[in-house]
């Protein structure tokens, strides 16, 4: 697998405040969440919008590590592996926060839709289907192999944005691979 590039900061976004770049593991995602949430608490702002950044933040690091394409582990480190990149930042008053990692070619199409659709929604739109996202769910939540928050990750996402989502998709890897960038300002 190729070097991710750095995250486009389009608009001229000023440097991140917080920044990971390279392998991801769930040890390294409890760490980042760490530090989301200590520099979130030194900053000025109502406590609903904290909350709101931090629950972003948390959704999009954790969709990176679910959901990217696994890189090939570490004798010493035999726990899911990914190479990605997740930045916190600001800029004239709005938080961002910015993710780029690697994805399977194949389900770029449909993410793509979805996203799409995300984007072309009216922040009511997008409440009424997070709710009966997570009514689905829950009546899901006792079948064998559903999780109760299956389907909830782009949607809160794009519920909590302030603009709507930036995202793009680049062909990276003669194996199929392609590079998924995201950006929410919250």
């Amino acid at each position: 697998m190729t070097n991710l590039p750095h995250l486009a900061q389009p608009g001229g976004d000023a440097r991140p405040d917080l920044h990971h770049a390279g392998d991801l593991t769930w040890r390294d995602f409890s760490k980042l969440v760490d530090q989301a949430k200590a520099h979130l608490a030194a900053q000025t702002m109502p406590p609903a919008r904290r909350h709101r950044v931090f629950s972003t933040f948390v959704e999009m690091a954790y969709n990176v590590l679910h959901h990217a394409v696994r890189s090939e582990p570490k004798a010493s480190e035999p726990w899911r592996l990914v190479k990605a990149e997740i930045a916190l930042g600001h800029a004239g008053g709005a938080i961002w926060i910015a993710t780029t990692n690697l994805v399977d070619a194949r389900q770029v199409p449909a993410l793509e839709r979805s996203v799409r659709a995300l984007r072309a929604m009216a922040p009511e739109e997008l409440r009424a289907a997070y709710r009966e996202q997570l009514a689905r769910a829950g009546e899901r939540a006792g079948s064998a192999g559903a999780g109760p928050g299956g389907g909830l990750g782009l949607l809160t996402i794009a519920r909590d944005a302030a603009r709507p989502i930036e995202f793009s998709f680049a062909p990276a890897t003669a194996d199929g691979g392609a590079l998924f960038s995201l950006k929410v300002h919250v």
